[in-house]
């Protein structure tokens, strides 16, 4: 999905990019799509690589130490930074997953900044990709959003592959968590389904919508269908299959790792009750589902984003750093 800009507080998110739909969708072909899906990835994993080190980086205003890094994301290679604390480690890692700005204006050094302060700060170290398509990484097959969605997911996957592979003395691969905001926020959710035995633990931070549709409605309808950029995949009346397999929820029961999603009262750019919505559908899936609100927090957790790390950090504590 492509929601509006969606950095943590360095920058701050913009208003959507496409305002809802007025009118209905039209009427697509019943022909079969042959968009990859997310049953399509728990079908046929891509078998994970590892993580290569590169370069330090001394970035403006950062006073932590980070890396550039690269792994391979099936025939991709996917860019991206290595946070990590002061010591030698071994520590425990999180993935943090940026959400969607267009990926001209991305900037790796900026993106996730203040979750990956926050985390480097509690003790963990921080991989933090550039998702297909931003920063240095390949870009995937563009002229489908759907592979763009399916293929983020599948980023974020061998992200947590990657480092459960070993071979950074600075990580404990036994002990790896994910953090995602807005459109990272899915992501994540769709990673803790398509590999449930991967990360020990998830925070979603203002998470878009676990039914894609309703993100299309509101972020991308207008454009998408003008262009005839729906094409086979149609609408969930028409395409119900492919709909229910790119929806985070219909193999919610796959996930057995325990689950945070904050979300603010405020947010104008997701549906704050997207995020009830989806932990509602967890919980009934026989998932572990906590649903945290912040009174009157935005899209990027203002007034309260140290609140809302230090309720990711006290659940990553428990689920991910206390397992070692």
């Amino acid at each position: 999905m492509s929601p509006a800009a969606c950095s943590s507080p360095e920058p701050q998110p913009g208003p959507p990019v496409t305002a809802a739909p007025t009118a209905s969708p039209t009427t697509h072909t019943e022909a079969p799509t042959t968009d990859p899906t997310l049953r399509t990835l728990i079908e046929a994993p891509v078998a994970p690589g590892t993580l290569t080190l590169g370069a330090p980086r001394d970035d403006d205003g950062v006073d932590f130490r980070r890396l550039d890094v690269t792994y391979p994301s099936g025939d991709l290679t996917i860019t991206g930074i290595l946070a990590l604390p002061d010591g030698d480690g071994p520590f425990p890692a999180v993935v943090v997953v940026h959400g969607y700005e267009p990926p001209a204006s991305y900037r790796r050094e900026r993106a996730t900044l203040g979750e990956q302060r926050a985390l480097v700060e509690a003790g963990y170290a921080v991989l933090a990709p550039d998702l297909r398509g931003y920063g240095s990484s390949d870009a995937g097959a563009t002229d489908s959003w759907a592979d763009q969605e399916v293929g983020a997911t599948q980023d974020v996957v061998a992200a947590v592959g990657a480092l459960a592979a070993g071979g950074v003395p600075q990580v404990d691969p036994s002990r790896i968590g994910l953090l995602g905001h807005s459109q990272g926020g899915r992501i994540v959710l769709n990673a803790a389904v398509v590999d449930p035995d991967g990360a020990l633990a998830v925070v979603a931070t203002a998470p878009s919508s676990t039914d894609p549709w309703q993100n299309v409605e509101r972020f991308m309808f207008a454009a998408l269908d003008a262009a005839g950029g729906l094409g086979t995949r149609g609408s969930p009346a028409t395409q119900p299959q492919f709909w229910a397999d790119v929806t985070t929820t219909t193999f919610a029961d796959r996930a057995h790792r325990p689950v945070l999603v904050i979300q603010g009262d405020a947010d104008e750019v997701v549906d704050p009750a997207w995020a009830d919505a989806g932990v509602a559908a967890w919980d009934a899936a026989g998932g572990d589902a906590t649903l945290v609100v912040l009174p009157g927090a935005d899209h990027g957790l203002a007034p309260s984003f140290d609140e809302a790390m230090t309720r990711a950090v006290d659940f990553l504590d428990e689920h991910v750093a206390a397992q070692g």
